[in-house]
């Protein structure tokens, strides 16, 4: 995270009013810069003065160093994060969370950071770490879309276990540990409901009581939807069953039909068993209706292929025994075969395989991620 010295803390150490535990603060604030965990901005005449303090070590000396160059770009960055941290001299003796101008800024008493484990990177939380891996690549290609310029991700990666993920999440805010937890919005239309999931983790979300922790999700219905469609072609062009969706992703995009793209569920599927479960007046239920004619015409289909138009001519009561598959589904590990294809490279190079379906998603979650792991490369001396 980046985090903003307030002129409070000069100040602090100016009026030789300084305790030990202020001092012990600052060096571990220091070290948070030298081990590339988090990034330090102030100005730069109080980076300057802050260098000349006598306990500092030569370690500290040097991370301060490296912030002091980098005040031009990082002056420029605090306007454009979603996120940041303010260290303040204050008797507060909890961080406190704020809104300022669309921007959430955390508000850290200096003391707070006595202790070294306050300075490990933020925890980025996914459902399993197969997700936070390409959050991690979302961060750095969001930056690239968001800032105009590469910025280092560092992140502690935890999976939730899927359903687990509110107990483990309860488990991080217990420790005070600084957490962006991003989950599957499970939301099968644009306007329906999110999953147990996303759901389950919303009693994290009043920042007043929880000012450490950051909720996300996918606009879409999982993660997989949110990759690029020369991926799919990439690796599943040629496969015997899943080249079918892979293409059929791509005429989506063509044909701008981005809430059909976003909300299909691409691991199972989508059979006319899915549409007449659910209840009459549901979301879901209307969107797809609207959408079949468009999703059967973009696969070369037409109403005449299928028996079950209408819920009365539907007699199953289990989805494996529909024979109305209108989308054959794709069971690969989806996000192992992604970041496989592209590991941990350059941003540059992934920002260009970017389509219009997704390029939105991948800005938004990108600079989430960003804000809250934003960090620098380690100072070497």
């Amino acid at each position: 995270m980046l985090l903003q010295i307030d002129h409070s803390v000069v100040e602090l150490f100016n009026s030789n009013q300084d305790t030990e535990r202020d001092r012990i603060s600052l060096g571990n604030l220091a070290l948070a810069q030298f081990e590339g965990s988090h990034r330090i901005f102030a100005k730069r005449d109080e980076l300057k003065y802050l260098l000349q303090l006598p306990f500092l070590s030569p370690q500290h000396k040097a991370a301060l160093t490296r912030a002091y160059q980098s005040v031009s770009q990082t002056g420029t960055l605090i306007y454009k994060v979603q996120t940041y941290g303010r260290v303040v001299a204050s008797v507060l003796e909890i961080p406190e969370s704020t809104t300022e101008n669309d921007q959430r800024i955390i508000t850290f008493p200096l003391q707070w950071f006595d202790r070294t484990e306050r300075i490990q990177p933020s925890v980025l939380l996914g459902e399993h770490l197969s997700d936070t891996e390409v959050y991690w690549l979302m961060g750095e290609v969001g930056a690239l879309l968001a800032t105009g310029g590469y910025l280092a991700i560092k992140a502690d990666q935890w999976p939730g276990g899927g359903g687990a993920s509110a107990a483990v999440l309860a488990h991080l805010a217990g420790l005070g540990k600084l957490c962006l937890c991003i989950a599957d919005s499970d939301k099968a239309s644009p306007t329906g409901s999110i999953g147990g999931t996303a759901r389950a983790l919303q009693q994290f979300s009043n920042t007043t009581e929880f000012p450490l922790i950051e909720l996300a999700a996918t606009t879409g219905r999982d993660l997989e939807n949110a990759l690029p469609d020369s991926f799919y072609i990439s690796r599943y062009s040629n496969h015997p069953k899943h080249s079918k969706i892979s293409q059929l992703l791509g005429r989506l995009t063509d044909l701008e039909e981005y809430d059909i793209r976003s909300h299909i569920d691409i691991e199972k599927g989508l059979a006319l068993y899915d549409i007449w479960k659910c209840p009459t007046h549901a979301a879901e239920r209307i969107f797809w209706i609207d959408k079949l004619d468009t999703l059967l015409s973009a696969q070369g289909h037409s109403r005449d292929d299928f028996q079950c138009l209408t819920p009365e001519c539907c007699f199953h009561e289990k989805r494996h025994e529909c024979e109305c598959v209108v989308v054959e589904g794709n069971t690969s590990n989806i996000l192992d075969d992604f970041t496989a294809l592209y590991p941990r490279k350059s941003p540059h190079t992934l920002k260009t395989t970017l389509d219009d379906s997704v390029r939105g998603e991948w800005e938004r979650l990108g600079l989430i991620v960003a804000s809250w792991c934003c960090a620098d490369d380690r100072v070497r001396i």
